[in-house]
């Protein structure tokens, strides 16, 4: 790999991803952002657009954060432009199910097939959020098998041992409300299923993908699957391609129940509004070829995922651990057994980049917790195990 120089001048051979893969290991999110931030790359559109990318999966580990939410929402204003005001002028008119009826509806419709694909934006907590909101009403319908893309193979098998993720279990998996995710469907007694295989060396990574969740249903011809991928691998038929889902229907005779939480992204008054996608077909460059679309503009919060009496404050000093009042800190909270189990590879339940002295922080109430503090060097200046009682 290249060696990384970060006081040299621009170095033509870097890429982004290099920096990225270079410090896999590191727990530091902040570390990691300023490691992208000095890296001496070309200023070119391709670079810029990798930064880009790198930078808002990075910072997406704490969606609270406020450089986090001003790429997100620059990001949102340019889909908006593509496709806002006519989706906006449809939803006044159309029906539409919303929020807690958008669950309900999903429900119903997943009694008619055996596959549930939704798909996700790999740096958009709150599609884990939604997602984690379907695992109970389809558990309820009969499903069985969680099939997710971001899952390394042969991860799955430690994943449904232990009932809970580590941050080498997946790319993508190592955030928290991914985390949350696979935790709640482990709860639920799903058993996880990885289905992307070595793809940089795979001709063609869509029929590869449909292939091996096929395999499952080979296996066990009752089996019902909710199939949790990235952007347009769950688009019905492609344009130009064939993609996952397509491969899927072929392969098994199954038509898979699709939803798009990705293409279409507005502002609306509800968390989640979820439409036909024939209402949305005459959009130019919107490719409808799923079944619905999901519109989430859910703010990723752990009052999301636990009501608010399981929730209580817990207040972490770092005022005399700070070298200065502006200086960032990074704190990253482990469930307890799990940090003892796994160490730095445990998933953390919550991350914050912070320059406050006094952080409030809301934990889930009557659990076990290993608070670890690093600075931007990648030093631990404080760690602190807490039970939380409200």
């Amino acid at each position: 790999m290249e060696k990384l120089k970060y006081n040299d001048s621009i170095n033509e051979k870097l890429k982004y991803n290099n920096v990225i893969y270079k410090n896999i290991e590191i727990s530091n999110i902040l570390y990691i952002i300023d490691r992208l931030d000095k890296a001496p790359i070309a200023n070119s559109k391709l670079n810029n657009w990798d930064k880009f990318q790198m930078l808002i999966t990075m910072l997406s580990n704490d969606p609270s954060n406020e450089r986090f939410k001003e790429m997100y929402n620059e990001h949102q204003i340019r889909k908006n432009r593509k496709f806002g005001k006519q989706v906006d002028s449809i939803l006044r008119l159309a029906p539409y199910y919303s929020n807690e009826k958008a669950i309900d509806k999903i429900k119903l419709l997943a009694k008619e097939t055996q596959a549930v694909m939704l798909n996700e934006c790999h740096w958009c907590p709150s599609h884990r959020i939604s997602a984690l909101k379907l695992l109970e009403p389809l558990k309820k319908e009969g499903y069985t098998y969680l099939a997710i893309e971001a899952v390394s193979k042969g991860e799955e098998n430690l994943i449904n041992q232990k009932s809970y993720p580590l941050k080498y279990s997946g790319i993508y998996t190592k955030e928290p409300y991914f985390g949350m995710f696979i935790r709640e469907a482990k709860r639920l007694g799903y058993e996880i299923v990885s289905y992307d295989f070595g793809f940089s060396t795979i001709k063609d990574r869509e029929k590869s993908q449909a292939d091996n969740i096929a395999n499952i249903f080979k296996a066990d011809s009752t089996a019902k699957m909710f199939i949790y991928a990235g952007g347009d691998h769950i688009i019905e038929k492609g344009d130009s391609r064939k993609w996952m889902a397509e491969y899927f229907s072929e392969i098994t005779g199954i038509d898979p129940l699709t939803i798009d939480q990705v293409e279409i992204s507005i502002d609306t008054n509800e968390n989640m509004v979820l439409g036909e996608s024939n209402l949305f077909r005459h959009i130019d460059g919107l490719n409808s070829n799923v079944d619905y679309f999901l519109i989430n503009n859910i703010q990723p919060d752990l009052k999301e995922i636990f009501s608010s009496k399981d929730l209580s404050k817990y207040t972490l000093n770092l005022q005399n651990v700070k070298k200065d009042k502006n200086e960032e800190l990074f704190v990253t909270i482990f469930y307890l057994s799990e940090y003892e189990n796994d160490g730095f590879r445990a998933v953390p339940i919550l991350n914050r980049i912070t320059k406050e002295n006094e952080l409030d922080i809301l934990l889930p109430n009557y659990q076990n917790f290993r608070i670890k503090v690093f600075n931007k060097a990648n030093n631990i200046i404080l760690t602190q195990s807490i039970f939380n009682e409200p």
